[in-house]
C-alpha cells in the first residue's frame, strides 16, 4: 500500500463515544430558532408591554373619573339626609326639643323632611327602640312606622360598641307604607356622654337609581350600586321602582336582575385590575360578558353597613374608546410574525445543514472506502460550503484512482488494526500464485484492447473470489496474480480459505475461459509457512506486502503445475498444486492427490507436493 511511514496513522475505527453528540442540523435549526424567538420575542414584549401600559393608563383615567362621579352622586344624596337628621339631633341634644313631645317632634321632623324629595322618611329612635317617624307617600307627608329593633348598627350604637360622629349607612329597610326598600342613615344623639337615641333617615333607593340614570344619560356609562356581591342596591333600570321586592327579599339578586351584563361582573377577569392605573380603592375588571367583553370599574366601601357596597360603572369594551382591540390585534400580528420568523429560521437551518449532512454521509462512505456508490456533491449557495464541496469532489476523484492501485480490503483491515499493523514482523501465512498458460500465444493473435479486456475480466474473477474468501491480492505480475491469507489479521483457517478460493477460481475459469482460446489454461500454486509481513519499500513508495521463502515456494509450485496439465482433458483446464505444509493445515473434506516429492528451483531439500481437485474428481 502506498503509505509513507511518516504519514500520521489513521485512527482506529470503533463504536461511537458513549456521550451523546448533537447533529449540526439540530444545532443550526435549534440555534436559529432560539435566536429568532429571543430576538423577536424581546421586541414583542417591549412593544406590546408599552402599548399595554398606555392602554391601561388611559383606561385608568376614564375609570377614575366615572367611578368618582358615581360615588359623589351617592354621597350627595346621603349628605342631604344627614343634614336633616343632624339638625333635629342637635335640637334634641341641646334640650331645645323634647323627643317625648311627639306632636312637637313630628312638626319638626316634617319641616326637616320638606324640600328633600330623596328622603323617604325621617324619625327619632330612643335607646329602647321606640320610634317616631314622618314620611311621604304619593306626595303627602304622613306618619310612618319603622321596625328597627333588629338593626345591628342601632344595637351597636346603643350598646356603646360602635362610634359614629357623622352618620352611618346600615341595613336595607323595607317600608310597608310605600312597599319599597330604603337605605337608612343613623346619626347618634348624645349629651354629656349619655345616649339619647339616634336620628334615622331613610333614603329612597328609587331616587338613588333615578340619579344614576341621569348620570348615565349625561356621560354614556352604565352605573350600578351592589349591596354585597349578589344584590343590586341601585341601577338606572330601578328608577321607576323595585318590582318583586318584599320585606323578606327587598333587593333583587344579580341572577334575577334584568341587566344580564351586570351579572357577569364576577366572571374570571381577562385583564388583572392591578395593571390599570387607578386611584386608590378603585378596581377594574375586564370580563367576558354575554356577547362581548365588558369593563367594570368600581369602588368597594366597607364602612357603611354590615355588607360591603360596590359603587361603579360598566360598558362594552368595543365602546370604551380604548386601544384594547388594537392591542389584541397587535399581539396576534406579533405572534404571526414570530411564527413566520421561526419557520424561516427552521428553513435556513435546514438549508445550511443539508449540504453539511450530505458531506458527512459521503465522508462516512469514504471512511469505509465504499466509493462505488458515492456521488459527487452539488454546489451550494454559500461560499464556504461550495468550496468544501469542490474540495470533496477533488478528493473523491483522487481516491477512486487510489482505489484502483491499492487493495480496498487491505486498507480497511489496516484501518481496523491501527498503527501496529504497519510494522514488519514474521507471520504464518498461506500464499497463492496463479498464472495463465497460453496467454502469450493468445495475445499475439488479438488486439491490445481485446487482450486488456480478457485480462481485466480474468483478474476481476480472481480478485472477487480472493476477497470473498478473506484473502488479500498483493500484486498483478503480467498475467499472474499473487495473493495471501493470514495477514494483516491472523486467520487460523487460512489454508482452508486459500484452497476453497483456488477451487472457486478453477470452477469460474473452466466455465468462463476454458475452450475460449486454444491451449488457454490456469495454474495455481499454494504454500503455507512463515514470511516477513509489513511495509516494504522506500520513503514515498512502499507496499504492504510479504517476502520470504514461503512466497518463492508458492511461485515454484505454480510453475510446477505445467508438468501435470493434460491438454486433451477439458477438466484439466486448471491445475492446483499445494505443498504438504498447506495440506497438513487443511480442514477435512478436500480432495488431495499426492504427486510425489520434488526439488523446487532455489531449494536444497525436496518438497512434498499434492494436487487439489474438486469433489468427485478423484
Amino acid at each position: 500500500m502506498t503509505s509513507p511511514p511518516s504519514e500520521p496513522s489513521q485512527r482506529k475505527p470503533g463504536p461511537p463515544p458513549a456521550h451523546w453528540r448533537p447533529s449540526i442540523a439540530s444545532v443550526l435549526i435549534f440555534g436559529f430558532g432560539v435566536l429568532v424567538v429571543v430576538a423577536v420575542g424581546a421586541v414583542m414584549l417591549v412593544v406590546l408591554g408599552t402599548a399595554r401600559d398606555s392602554t391601561m393608563e388611559l383606561l385608568g383615567q376614564q375609570a377614575n373619573t366615572a367611578v368618582s362621579s358615581v360615588v359623589d352622586s351617592v354621597y350627595r344624596l346621603s349628605d342631604s339626609s344627614l343634614k336633616a337628621s343632624a339638625f333635629v339631633g342637635e335640637l334634641i341634644a341641646r334640650g331645645e326639643l323634647d323627643p317625648q313631645d311627639r306632636v312637637h317632634l313630628e312638626n319638626v321632623l316634617m319641616g326637616a323632611l320638606a324640600g328633600r324629595p330623596e328622603v323617604t322618611a325621617i324619625g327619632y329612635v330612643d335607646p329602647e327602640f321606640s320610634s317616631t317617624f314622618v314620611g311621604r307617600k304619593d306626595g303627602q307627608i304622613i306618619r310612618q312606622s319603622a321596625e328597627l329593633r333588629d338593626s345591628k348598627i342601632l344595637r351597636d350604637l346603643f350598646a356603646g360598641t360602635r362610634s359614629a360622629d357623622t352618620g352611618d349607612w346600615f341595613e336595607i329597610i323595607w317600608v310597608p307604607e310605600i312597599k319599597a326598600p330604603n337605605a337608612a342613615i343613623a346619626v347618634p344623639i348624645t349629651r354629656k356622654d349619655s345616649d339619647l337615641g339616634a336620628m334615622v333617615s331613610l333614603i329612597s333607593l328609587r331616587a338613588l337609581s333615578a340619579d344614576l340614570a341621569r348620570f348615565d344619560q349625561e356621560f354614556g356609562t352604565n352605573s350600578f350600586i351592589l349591596y354585597g356581591r349578589d344584590h343590586v342596591l341601585a341601577h338606572p333600570d330601578l328608577a321607576t321602582g323595585y318590582p318583586g321586592s318584599s320585606a323578606e327579599y327587598p333587593l333583587p339578586t344579580l341572577d334575577q336582575f334584568q341587566d344580564k351584563v351586570l351579572g357577569a361582573i364576577w366572571h374570571p377577569a381577562i385583564y388583572d385590575s392591578t395593571e390599570v392605573s387607578l386611584a386608590e380603592d378603585i378596581e377594574a375588571r375586564i370580563v367576558q360578558g354575554t356577547n362581548e367583553e365588558q369593563i367594570f370599574i368600581y369602588q368597594r366601601i366597607d364602612a357603611i353597613g354590615p355588607e360591603p357596597v360596590y359603587v361603579g360603572v360598566h360598558w362594552p369594551e368595543s365602546e370604551a374608546g380604548l386601544e384594547l382591540e388594537r392591542l389584541k390585534w397587535a399581539g396576534i400580528i406579533a405572534l404571526v410574525i414570530l411564527m413566520i420568523a421561526v419557520g424561516l429560521a427552521f428553513l435556513l437551518g435546514r438549508t445550511l445543514a443539508r449540504p453539511i449532512l450530505r458531506l458527512s454521509e459521503a465522508s462516512r462512505a469514504i471512511g469505509n472506502l465504499d466509493l462505488r456508490d458515492v456521488k459527487p456533491l452539488g454546489g451550494s449557495a454559500y461560499r464556504e460550503l461550495d468550496s468544501a464541496a469542490e474540495a470533496y469532489n477533488a478528493m473523491l476523484s483522487g481516491l477512486r484512482w487510489f482505489e484502483a492501485y491499492v487493495p480496498r480490503t487491505l486498507v480497511l483491515r489496516l484501518m481496523r488494526l491501527g498503527e501496529g499493523a504497519l510494522g514488519s514482523e514474521e507471520r504464518q501465512v498461506t500464499v497463492m500464485f496463479t498464472d495463465i498458460v497460453g496467454f502469450t500465444a493468445m495475445s499475439s493473435r488479438l488486439s491490445a484492447g481485446e487482450v486488456a479486456e480478457i485480462l481485466n475480466q480474468h483478474f476481476g474473477l480472481i480478485t472477487s473470489e480472493i476477497e470473498a474468501h478473506g484473502g488479500t491480492v498483493d500484486k498483478f505480475i503480467g498475467d499472474a496474480v499473487m495473493a495471501y491469507w493470514g495477514a494483516p489479521e491472523p486467520q487460523p483457517d487460512q489454508a482452508s480459505l486459500a484452497c476453497r478460493t483456488a477451487l472457486a477460481i478453477a470452477e469460474d475459469f473452466a466455465r468462463d475461459f476454458a475452450g475460449r482460446e486454444p491451449g488457454l489454461k490456469l495454474r495455481i500454486g499454494l504454500h503455507s509457512g512463515p514470511a516477513v509481513v509489513g511495509n516494504i519499500g522506500a520513503p514515498g513508495r512502499v507496499n504492504y506486502t510479504l517476502i520470504g521463502d514461503t512466497v518463492n515456494t508458492a511461485q515454484r509450485l505454480e510453475g510446477l503445475g505445467k508438468k501435470y496439465m493434460d491438454a486433451d482433458d477439458p477438466s484439466g483446464a486448471v491445475t492446483i498444486l499445494i505443498s504438504a505444509a498447506t495440506a497438513e493445515a487443511l480442514e477435512p473434506g478436500f480432495n488431495l492427490e499426492p504427486v510425489g516429492r520434488h526439488r523446487l528451483v532455489g531449494r536444497d531439500e525436496e518438497t512434498e507436493v499434492l494436487r487439489l481437485t474438486p469433489q468427485g474428481d478423484r
